[in-house]
């Protein structure tokens, strides 16, 4: 079932590279592609495949387990996935903030030949940790 999914997925992948209507080729992809165009113009249907054989593969699961086992077994393996993505994305979001304020910075109060190590300029006590450190 998994390669038929990946199948699928991969078909979606190819109509928006070969068939879709953009023009990243320097012509619009069915001009670039006429040959795999006519094979992957139909790959929308991708989409409804890969969901179909998702629910059947769900629906597989729940043979032999109540409800309540169900929905412990997909929470069980949702849930964790979940919560990594939430935190790679916050991460990821709260680094580029802070590499943004302290471009940010860099532009307000550019660095002057007085300066010593640790980012402390003169005149003003305007100490910047985050250009110390990083």
């Amino acid at each position: 079932m998994d390669a038929l999914r990946i199948t699928a997925a991969l078909i979606v992948v190819f109509y928006h590279y070969t068939a879709w209507g953009h023009d990243h080729w320097g012509t619009k992809a069915p001009e670039f592609w006429p040959v795999l165009s006519e094979f992957t113009r139909y790959g929308q249907l991708g989409v409804r495949l890969f969901f179909l054989i998702s629910g059947f593969v769900i629906l597989m699961s729940l043979q032999g387990k109540n409800v309540i086992g169900f929905i412990g077994s997909r929470v069980g393996r949702l849930y964790p996935a979940y919560w990594l993505a939430v935190i790679a994305a916050d991460s990821a979001v709260i680094e580029n903030l802070a590499s943004g304020q302290r471009r940010a910075n860099r532009q307000r109060y550019p660095a002057k030949p007085d300066d010593d190590a640790v980012g402390l300029q003169h005149p003003g006590p305007r100490w910047r940790l985050l250009d110390a450190v990083g």
